[in-house]
């Protein structure tokens, strides 16, 4: 590339979100390269969102024949902030993606149109890249519109993701700044090194962040227990929910379109009836106020007219669960097995009464009825704060009752994997006290455990269907 000292490119960028093992989703910053044949993720961020990886070796070919190996891949979906169009990847997993704009660009005297919505707004600065979206992502992403900033300037290109911002800019600066993509593996020795820090026997560093911490001290000066004995949280907001906009049109309008789309399905229609059915049946939602100005729908990322989402103004909590390796080499270490999982258990966290007015969603379950505002009275499924929400408040209930449930109250803070439960013992009396100081414990917070299974025909629920093998009894 043989650019003159003030003449640099900018790569297209978009902020995207990444679907985590659990279902929800995370932000992700995207680089967009028409040149790849694959797509890649960071391992940093692979592991943030716990995704599965798979033995894959495919060797990558850069310029100057340069090449890298890969080893794991993995696979998600990508969904915009803007449009919410829905992609699912593979992706190969590698330890870096390098691209930064560095230094940061002056972009004060462009003339970005204020009527449009970028897919970064921070595309100028120096940020670390999670994904790089190839050939066959980036043309699936391009739509029809483009803007030319000025001479000297990069264009502007609108996609399912928003406009990202590419191209040639002339700088006042007359640093030479080459760029190019590199996904790089860490050598031997470097993997060599992070094995001897692990062995070695230090005190962990607090890892968390000032809004981790904050999001933290909240849950533990509001959290309250109902008559019946359920969790009740409030939403952890950093923002004041004011800058909020309405929602309501957006809402309707994807309510048509959804109930449209069942309508040509009817099995499809049956099914997603009678679940929102039984979601008011069990009071997990219900007729609410048809003139509060903020309203959500279960996309908590959809922008309100404020172009702020739900999502955008909640913290995301710590993350207090062990990770899922620790949890399976754990699980393999004794000789009795033990299986289940806990029923709707995001549903099982009551959202405080006053914090209920931001969980509004419109139903009605025939086209012949009005359409109702309905709101939601437990922890939803797609929020930001929903995970550490549900597993903070297992943890809550099992540290209230430590003392009445001494073992139990240990598995439930230790061998939980969000609302799987995956625990064994060699003594099949403690496995039996296991699963009965569990389940009592968590019936007092409302929770309820089935798909019970064990490799000991005495701990199998009655519709177990796991496959584990089965050892002498």
């Amino acid at each position: 590339m043989n650019n003159s000292s003030q003449d640099h490119i900018i790569l297209p960028t978009a902020i995207v979100l990444v679907r985590d093992v659990s279902g929800g989703y995370r932000l992700g910053r995207a680089l967009l390269d028409s040149c790849s044949q694959v797509n890649f993720i960071t391992d940093e961020l692979s592991q943030t969102l716990m995704l599965p990886r798979r033995k894959h070796n495919i060797e990558i070919q850069g310029i100057v024949k340069s090449s890298t190996n890969i080893k794991y891949t993995t696979s998600t979906n990508i969904k915009s902030q803007v449009t919410g169009f829905e992609l699912p990847l593979t992706l190969c997993i590698t330890s870096h993606i390098a691209y930064q704009p560095e230094p940061e660009i002056d972009t004060s005297s462009w003339d970005i149109p204020s009527n449009i919505v970028l897919a970064d707004n921070q595309f100028y600065k120096s940020k670390k890249i999670d994904l790089l979206l190839g050939t066959e992502s980036f043309f699936s992403l391009l739509s029809v519109g483009q803007i030319k900033l000025g001479d000297s300037l990069p264009i502007l290109q609108i996609t399912l993701l928003g406009w990202v911002v590419s191209g040639r800019y002339r700088a006042s600066s007359n640093t030479l700044n080459t760029k190019c993509l590199l996904a790089c593996e860490e050598s031997i020795d470097s993997r060599l090194e992070k094995l001897w820090q692990i062995e070695e026997v230090t005190s962990k560093a607090d890892m968390w962040t000032r809004e981790q911490h904050s999001c933290e001290k909240l849950y533990n000066n509001t959290v309250t227990r109902s008559p019946n004995g359920r969790i009740v949280v409030k939403l952890p907001f950093k923002d004041d929910p004011a800058c909020l906009g309405e929602s309501y049109t957006t809402a309707l309008r994807r309510f048509s379109a959804q109930e449209r789309r069942l309508l040509r399905s009817p099995n499809l229609r049956t099914q997603y009836v009678e679940f929102m059915d039984e979601y008011e049946r069990l009071g997990h939602m219900q007729p609410g106020s048809t003139t509060t100005k903020l309203r959500v729908v279960f996309d908590a990322f959809c922008q309100t007219t404020t172009q702020t989402s739900f999502n955008d103004i909640q913290m995301v909590g710590p993350i207090i669960q062990s990770e899922l390796v620790v949890l399976l080499l754990q699980f393999r270490l004794h000789r009795f097995a033990l299986t289940a999982e806990i029923v709707k258990m995001y549903r099982q966290v009551l959202v405080s009464e006053e914090h209920r007015m931001f969980q509004y969603i419109l139903w009605r379950s025939s086209p012949n009825q009005e359409i109702q505002t309905f709101q939601l009275n437990t922890v939803t499924y797609g929020m930001e704060a929903a995970p550490y929400l549900a597993v903070r408040s297992l943890h809550h209930l099992a540290d209230q009752h430590a003392s009445q449930f001494v073992v139990g109250a240990n598995v439930v803070k230790s061998s939980f994997y969000v609302d799987d439960l995956l625990c064994g013992d060699d003594s099949r009396t403690d496995l039996s006290r296991i699963k009965q100081e569990v389940t009592e414990l968590l019936k007092l917070g409302g929770l309820d455990l089935a798909k019970w299974h064990s490799n000991h025909k005495r701990f199998r629920g009655e519709h177990s269907v796991k496959d584990l093998i089965s050892i002498p009894q």
